[in-house]
């Protein structure tokens, strides 16, 4: 994802902000994914839950991104 996300800045893709965010959404899931075991024990509720969330949150903003560079495609006429 961070690869992707140098690419959309570098090329200066107007949605470039939509991938970072889900990387940045991924980056934070995949902390609190590691750290989950180590914080049972000061945290009895885990942070098990914040890795579905971030996952959900990253999944979103990746199908915002691919919403917002669909292309509309030419309409096809009864006569064609």
């Amino acid at each position: 994802m961070a690869v992707f996300t140098l690419v959309f800045y570098r090329k200066q893709i107007a949605e470039r902000h939509w991938v970072l965010a889900a990387t940045v959404a991924f980056t934070i899931s995949l902390v609190f994914r590691s750290l989950d075991h180590a914080l049972c024990e000061l945290f009895p509720a885990g942070t098990h839950f914040v890795w579905h969330i971030m996952n959900g949150a990253m999944i979103g903003l990746l199908l915002q991104l691919y919403i917002r560079v669909q292309r509309p495609t030419p309409a096809v006429s009864p006569n064609s």
